[in-house]
């Protein structure tokens, strides 16, 4: 491991206008029982306008805590999260969203993931997670509000994330998965810091909802990188307001880059409208050469990429 990062965890959280959310995190991460100076956390805003700085100055004397600010031009998620990776100083880095809720143990058991050296990049699962549409009736609101939520895990099953049924059916193994890449949504998911350098990090092209977090991946498991499931560590995804159309126009824009930047079967077949659940039950990776109609474009030059961490 490069002497460059200490040992502990660096949780990374971008940021936008969302200070009621993040509050919330951030009073979830209050309560994390890993001793505070195995893990430090660095809120990236993105050019908000309400009093998120003040909010995390207000977590300074509970957290290890650090505030970046950029100028708001446009949504830059990948830029926010690059300039996260940039910042740390702990050898894991955990991707959160504002208005996830961790259970008080959840970075201790990431940490302890890497702790033996197998782990390389773990993908969380969030309670209430789907991926176009929110919760949002009282008794949702009411459960999640609770501080002592992870205590009810039986009340918390019938808010199972999205992929919860498909690792379920894989023994919650990702082994047999071609293209594990299409679950690694950074709501919750963690990476060696040394990792996310060496492939440049986030791909600052992303400036709209979506993809930026599986074509990440997607380099992750191209140098060799394995990405596991941590059914340990327990999130929850707070809701709240997101637009269904705009966040489905967006993405599909998005996924038309995807797979002009790499032309493989899995992003072809992405890219003619496939869903996720689809192509991670298609065996991909049989394929052994690249037809002409389904190569599209090919893959985009190096100086058309945008990844910016050296």
């Amino acid at each position: 491991m490069n002497n460059k990062w200490k040992w502990g965890i660096s949780i990374v959280i971008p940021t936008y206008n969302r200070q009621e959310l993040l509050q919330k995190t951030l009073l979830s991460l209050s309560r994390q029982r890993l001793c505070k100076s195995k893990f430090e956390v660095i809120v990236v805003d993105d050019g908000s306008t309400d009093s998120t700085e003040s909010l995390v100055k207000s977590f300074n004397s509970i957290l290890n805590i650090g505030y970046i600010y950029q100028e708001d031009k446009g949504f830059r998620v990948a830029k926010a999260r690059n300039l996260g990776i940039q910042a740390a100083r702990y050898q894991v880095t955990l991707f959160i969203d504002s208005g996830v809720l961790l259970a008080p143990d959840a970075v201790e058991q990431h940490l302890l993931a890497y702790q033996n050296g197998h782990a390389q990049a773990l993908i969380g699962l969030c309670f209430g997670f789907d991926e176009f549409t929110e919760l949002d009736s009282d008794s949702d609101i009411q459960l999640f509000d609770n501080p002592d939520v992870f205590d009810y895990q039986e009340s918390l099953q019938a808010y199972q994330d999205c992929r919860y049924d498909y690792c379920r059916d894989l023994n919650f193994s990702l082994h047999l998965c071609d293209e594990p890449w299409l679950l690694f949504w950074t709501c919750h998911v963690s990476c060696l810091t040394e990792k996310l350098f060496s492939i440049g990090g986030f791909d600052e092209y992303f400036n709209s909802w979506g993809g930026e977090d599986v074509e990440l991946a997607l380099r992750l498991k191209n140098i060799g990188v394995r990405l596991d499931l941590i059914t340990a560590a327990k999130a929850i995804h707070y809701p709240h307001e997101k637009s269904e159309t705009e966040v489905k126009k967006t993405a599909k824009n998005n996924i038309r880059y995807i797979h002009k930047k790499h032309c493989t079967l899995a992003t072809y077949l992405l890219d003619q409208g496939m869903n996720w659940q689809q192509i991670v039950s298609t065996p991909t990776q049989s394929q052994t050469t690249k037809p002409d109609h389904w190569l599209g474009s090919q893959n985009l030059p190096y100086n058309m990429t945008h990844q910016s961490i050296a």
